[in-house]
């Protein structure tokens, strides 16, 4: 096989791997994020109707019943969710995982590379203290 064979060969299968790993992540990011947000709700809703409403506050099977708790399950759920998710925001750990995945970036090294050269040039120092700080963990 010739080298341009080779190459070729290569390049197809960096281009079909490239296609299978963007087709896993496109699945994992709805699974992950919708699709068992949907089934849990719903498994869960059923789970506590059956356990807390039937069997231990003995409301009557209905599905009118049922309806009204899973409505209000997923209401103060969200809230709750919503609640959290803006705490994790704010004092959390999104921050960290922020900053971790930055590092873990090479685009975003190659971009604070740049602008470090560019402040170089334009002698600002305020600006490569900041960079400074980022660059030095690479």
């Amino acid at each position: 096989m010739t080298t341009l064979a080779r190459s070729l060969l290569k390049y197809r299968d960096s281009i079909i791997s490239r296609k299978v790993l963007r087709l896993w992540i496109y699945f994992r990011r709805a699974h992950n994020n919708y699709m068992v947000l949907a089934v849990w709700l719903a498994s869960q809703s059923t789970i506590f109707y059956t356990l807390l409403m039937v069997q231990i506050l003995g409301v009557p099977k209905s599905i009118l019943h049922y309806i009204l708790f899973a409505f209000l399950f997923a209401v103060s759920y969200f809230i709750v969710a919503v609640l959290v998710g803006r705490w994790d925001f704010k004092r959390g750990s999104v921050r960290v995982e922020t900053e971790l995945i930055a590092r873990a970036n090479p685009a975003m090294r190659d971009i604070l590379f740049s602008l470090y050269r560019i402040a170089d040039k334009l002698e600002l120092q305020d600006v490569k203290e900041v960079l400074k700080k980022w660059i030095e963990e690479y």
